[in-house]
């Protein structure tokens, strides 16, 4: 702004005194929401400071609005984050989608975690999409793919 105002001055023959102190008043005061008695004279100038009020009016309304709603909703805590969380907890059943990889990859692990899931499983079902409703409503737990997991859940915020 003091670039525009010492520009625009020199090529019209004003001469404005203090441009840099005012320029930084007035950015503070706008910052701190407070009025301001000092508005420059020349048009690109006032041109600049509109532009600033501007978006100085749309990021505060933007951050406030973001702000508000971090305080006021509520987060969710996800009670299970991994087999081992699926496994140690009882009292939500889980089940395989059938005909996926999944099963074959608990078969054929190794590691006991796997193995513990694979045994104390209730069942298949037939799709994480098409058994959507009874995932929601909690019936039981689903082991599946991640597009399948952001479909449903997508679903499930409408």
């Amino acid at each position: 702004m003091v670039v525009l105002v010492k520009g625009e001055g020199y090529i019209i023959g004003y001469n404005p005194k203090m441009v840099v102190g005012q320029a930084a008043i007035w950015t503070l005061q706008t910052l701190t929401q407070e009025s301001s008695h000092w508005l420059p004279r020349m048009d690109s100038a006032r041109l600049l400071v509109l532009t600033w009020l501007l978006a100085s009016l749309v990021f505060m309304t933007s951050y406030s609005g973001i702000l508000t709603s971090m305080l006021t909703v509520l987060r969710v805590t996800i009670p299970i984050d991994s087999l081992a969380d699926l496994v140690a907890q009882s009292d939500l059943p889980w089940k395989l989608e059938a005909g996926t990889i999944m099963y074959s990859i608990l078969a054929d692990s190794t590691k006991p975690e796997y193995q513990e899931t694979l045994s104390r499983m209730n069942g298949t079902f037939y799709g994480c999409w098409a058994s959507r409703e009874d995932l929601v409503e909690g019936k039981f737990a689903a082991i599946c793919d991640k597009t399948a997991q952001k479909k449903v859940m997508s679903w499930d915020f409408r």
